[in-house]
């Protein structure tokens, strides 16, 4: 298995399980969403295992051929540009 598959079917499933999660009980996704803004430990902690998975992806996956596994790669950057900012500025989890 090549290393676009795999990525996909650990990013995949993940992504359907938060989904369907939100489609059946959107009241505990928003409690969840309105904890984790405000400012603390938690919202640290995730943002750091973020980046990680961030940097995992780019560094095993910086692939930018033009079809479905280049998604793969901009969630990478994404997920570590984001990070990166959010712990620089200093505003991880609070919006103006």
């Amino acid at each position: 298995m090549d290393r676009s598959s795999f990525l996909a079917r650990l990013i995949g499933p993940t992504f359907v399980a938060i989904a369907l999660g939100m489609l059946i009980n959107l009241s505990i996704y928003e409690r969840m969403i309105a904890e984790a803004l405000r400012p603390g430990i938690l919202l640290y902690l995730s943002g750091l295992l973020s980046l990680l998975a961030g940097l995992a992806i780019i560094n095993l996956h910086n692939t930018w051929h033009m079809d479905w596994r280049v998604i793969i790669t901009v969630l990478g950057w994404l997920m570590t540009i984001g990070v990166v900012v959010a712990l620089i500025v200093g505003r991880t989890g609070r919006f103006p």
